[in-house]
């Protein structure tokens, strides 16, 4: 064999193989209920002092003895006009409801930064009316524990703990109890029937320093509670609470059959006013933040402690809230076809969506999600590893690689719209300073303030430990090129209008911007063309200083530019591999390679032990997974260490360790994260998602920046637009031309196509007309805002008339080629060489069934050869030395991989291959 045809082979066996690992990296969607609805709207409202209706009163806790201050508690005043309205509270899955409070004092900050009149929630799976209620409740993942310290939190209220400073030294908290006691703290009993016990943890020296239980069921990235919820100026307050089915957090088992009572779970919300929460004769109820505590009845300060514990009166002021989940492991009826489609997680929402009803009756068939980057399907499409495929960009030798002509030969292509949406970047904005709470909803990006988030732009979004100070600074060459500490404080962003109050600078804003990857994917590179379509942004990717004098990150300079790092010793610097402002991108990439500490700081800090950029700031798995981290302002700076964190089983080596979620804003300042995402998912977990302005041709300057050019917020409507404005091409696939985008545009809409070879052989009759089925699904009811399952989720915009017809079109090509395979026509003297092994591709309906007839000539040519170089075909039949493609044609493309496929690695490592974190020194 020819070395350029081996070269061939073994990428198209690559190709193929690297369908193994689809599933492992990427997302799969198992089917809903056939015979489940969500509800357009199923609100509920629960009034504190009562008069509800029956149904809902009967879980409220009894506080007739409380009315017109009865008890004397004061607490009857702080709550007696309270209402509680959640929107919807049936058909639930992973996602956000939203919870409108009103009838409370605005929340005050008190001495000691604490804080009075605000609320708590959090989700139970138990029996409102058990005395026991509180310990089936997820709550405590964040309480008084160090981050990661052991895989685990402690379970104690605070106050009760001892745990370990950052030296490893014990360091007694709150009221300095000593060591807890079994029984000590408060229980959670999972709806396994599972119960937290204590955990001692020891050092080396083998002294107990820390228990732990909660980190066994959710700590704090996987918990839901919300700890501080306040009250605006005007009594009211209105936030989203992300439940969780049992797929979720499996220990809740909410809408899961099998686990009784968690079928049915509930959210309970807890208003903290401004009394005592000490119960009468009793001073047990003390503060977390200073040990003291207020008699009975009198003004509470310092409203700490759980809202779960039992020594308090807080838990009494419950409300309870019922919520109703689909069942999440329900699947479609038995027997039923499975068929996976492969491709871009834009489509996750609406296949969850659509799947009850295409598997419903006797034709139905399970559509399984696998998600995968774009180049890869593509590539896995024409390979015929992929029979459908979900994508945003046709197939063609640009994106299919060097081997990209060769790849498409004898292939016959089509692709048919299946769903309209956008990119999204999230936001959560809010500030907190003496003056109170304020949550700003409206933030403007230019495509350069999006190049400078790209490109790791600003100093405390590369590597530092604790504090990006000039004491504690990392060995990277782009701290000092860079001027800006973070996005709120650049003067492009004030120029812009958005909001950069007191309380949104500092910690708050540090290593703001959340990425997915490694993995690439179309919705990406829509963002980056974005970006290179801007004079402004691709002046700044090129090395010039915006009008302010910032500079992008000498790491992101393209190979050999005059500002990029110099190449050292170890392979590090001389710039990036790829020119970002104009080459094609679909990934997030992190290259700039400063570590932290300074290697003269690490050996005495940190064990010798360095964190770079990746390990700084690590990746999202998916674009799903940011939208949930900016919804919990989880941005897991990994930037303190503590050298008693064990690795392992018995290790106590030393390790950096992620920042917990920030649940509760600090001190002096607010919270503030942004990250890229799409907008099923932003409307899922109700994100603020920020306006983009149009790029411009022409560079912009001070005085001009803000007015030059249009801002578009995210709206269906503004999607609509965007999605009509895309300019079609010959290939089926319409996209947007990021330079004539038309007033009222959503730059980053853009539709997700099903793709289909139908030359190939592993497409055969009965997953042509299933295939069929769903586009005419998509193009007829699933194509309908609803609210419920069946139509287009949140975060989808119809297709339109011209796109509903080209569904429609590929749905009826699909069913000719199957009828054409059940009942093919005689052979005609032409098919010969198809049947020899021969090229069996072609234009048209009839490049399928062409494509079985040689199915027979292209599994023997495969079954001929090996990949040690010997002949694939039979001698007789070809030169030895003949071209591959001439030998075995497209289906025997397929019949190779299918034949390869059990026993190739392919790209099943690729999520690993881009792992780096902390570096030992």
């Amino acid at each position: 064999m020819s070395t350029p045809a081996r070269s061939r082979l073994q990428r198209a066996t690559a190709i193929a193989a690297a369908v193994l690992a689809v599933a492992g990296s990427g997302l799969i969607l198992g089917a809903p209920p056939a015979e489940a609805t969500t509800p357009a709207a199923s609100p509920v409202t629960v009034k504190w002092a009562g008069g509800n209706d029956p149904e809902l009163q009967r879980y409220q806790p009894d506080r007739a003895h409380m009315v017109d201050n009865a008890d004397g508690s004061g607490h009857w005043n702080d709550f007696k006009d309270l209402e509680i309205t959640v929107d919807q509270t049936k058909g639930l899955i992973d996602q956000a409801v939203t919870v409108r409070a009103r009838g409370m004092k605005p929340t005050e900050r008190q001495p000691s930064s604490t804080r009075r009149h605000f609320l708590q929630a959090m989700q139970c799976w138990g029996d409102p009316t058990d005395p026991a209620f509180y310990e089936t409740c997820q709550w405590g993942g964040f309480n008084d524990a160090e981050q990661g310290a052991h895989g685990g939190t402690s379970v104690m209220p605070a106050g009760m703990s001892q745990v370990l400073n950052n030296a490893g030294n014990i360091t007694s908290r709150g009221e300095g109890r000593g060591p807890v006691e079994a029984g000590e703290y408060p229980r959670f009993r999972a709806v396994t029937n599972q119960v937290n016990e204590p955990e001692p943890i020891t050092t080396a020296g083998g002294r107990v320093q820390y228990f732990r239980g909660l980190g066994a069921f959710f700590g704090p990235s996987t918990t839901n509670e919300e700890l501080f919820q306040p009250i605006q100026p005007d009594g009211t307050t209105e936030f989203p609470f992300r439940v969780q089915s049992a797929a979720a957090q499996p220990y809740l088992g909410c809408g899961d059959p099998r686990s009784g009572l968690g079928e049915r779970c509930w959210l309970v919300i807890v208003p903290r006013g401004e009394h005592s929460g000490n119960r009468p004769g009793s001073d047990a109820c003390r503060s977390n933040n200073t040990g003291l505590h207020t008699p009975f009845g009198q003004y509470q300060e310092y409203t700490g402690r759980s809202p779960i514990d039992q020594d308090c009166t807080f838990w009494d002021n419950r409300v309870v809230i019922p919520l109703d989940f689909e069942n999440p492991y329900e699947s479609c009826p038995p027997g039923a076809a499975e068929r996976r489609v492969v491709g871009s997680e834009m489509l996750a929402q609406a296949m969850s969506s659509w799947q009850p009803r295409l598997c419903a009756g006797d034709a139905g068939a399970t559509f399984n999600l696998a998600t995968n980057s774009g180049d890869l399907v593509r590539e896995q499409l024409v390979a015929g590893a992929v029979d459908f495929a979900g994508v945003s960009r046709p197939a063609t030798p640009e994106n299919l690689g060097e081997d990209g002509e060769w790849l498409l030969e004898g292939t016959d292509l089509a692709y048919a719209p299946l769903a309209n949406s956008a990119v999204t970047i999230a936001f959560l904005a809010e500030s907190h300073r003496d003056f109170g709470n304020m949550l700003y909803r409206d933030v403007r990006l230019t495509p350069r303030l999006v190049a400078k988030l790209l490109t790791q732009s600003y100093r405390t979004h590369t590597p530092y430990r604790f504090t990006p100070s000039a004491t504690n600074q990392n060995d990277g060459r782009s701290s000092a090129v860079l001027r800006t500490e973070t996005i709120v404080t650049d003067p492009e962003w004030i120029a812009l209008g958005n909001p950069s109050a007191p309380g949104l600078r500092g910690v708050s804003a540090r290593n703001a911007f959340m990425v997915s990857g490694p993995q690439g994917d179309d919705a990406i590179r829509l963002l980056w063309e974005y970006v290179q379509a801007d004079a402004d942004a691709v002046a700044f990717l090129r090395g010039e200083p915006d009008p302010w004098g910032n500079r992008i990150n000498p790491y992101y300079l393209p190979e050999g530019h005059p500002q990029a790092p110099p190449r050292e010793l170890d392979g590090t610097g001389g710039g990036y591999e790829v020119d970002l402002s104009r080459q094609p991108i679909d990934t997030f990439p992190v290259a700039d390679q400063s570590k932290a500490p300074t290697a003269a700081s690490a050996a005495t800090l940190t064990d010798g032990r360095q964190i770079d950029a990746l390990g700084f700031n690590p990746y999202s798995q998916s674009l799903a997974e940011n939208a949930l981290r900016v919804a919990r302002v989880d941005k897991r700076t990994h930037n303190d260490y503590n050298p008693n964190l064990s690795n392992g089983p018995g290790q106590l080596t030393g390790r950096f360790y992620p920042a917990a979620p920030q649940a509760v804003p600090g001190t002096t300042n607010g919270r503030f994260v942004l990250g890229a995402t799409l907008a099923p998912m932003a409307e899922l977990y109700h994100l603020d998602v920020a306006q983009l302005g149009h790029p411009l041709p022409r560079k912009t300057g001070q005085d001009d920046v803000r007015w030059a050019r249009e801002f578009v917020p995210y709206t269906p409507e503004t999607v609509a637009a965007g999605a009509a404005a895309q300019q079609p091409a010959d290939d089926g696939i319409a996209v947007l031309d990021m330079e004539r985008l038309p007033p009222g545009a959503y730059p980053l809409a853009t539709t997700v196509y099903g793709a289909v070879n139908l030359n190939s052989f592993s497409l055969d009759a009965d997953a042509r007309r299933d295939y069929a089925h769903l586009l005419d699904y998509v193009a007829g009811p699933g194509n309908e805002i609803t609210g419920q399952r069946g139509g287009l989720p949140p975060g989808y915009v119809p297709l339109t008339g011209a796109q509903r017809e080209q569904a429609r079109e590929l749905a009826e090509r699909l069913r000719t080629t199957a009828d054409e395979l059940d009942d093919p026509a005689p052979d005609a003297p032409g098919d010969a060489p198809a049947e020899a092994g021969g090229d069996a591709g072609g234009d048209g309906a009839g490049g399928g069934a062409a494509a079985a007839r040689g199915a027979a000539g292209a599994a023997g040519a495969a079954d001929a050869g090996g990949l040690d170089g010997g002949p694939l075909t039979n001698p007789a039949a070809a030169p030895a030395d003949a071209d591959v493609t001439a030998a075995v044609g497209v289906p025997g493309q397929a019949a190779l991989g299918g034949a390869l496929l059990a026993g190739a690695a392919g790209l099943a490592l690729t999520p690993f291959l881009m792992r780096r974190g902390v570096v030992d020194g």
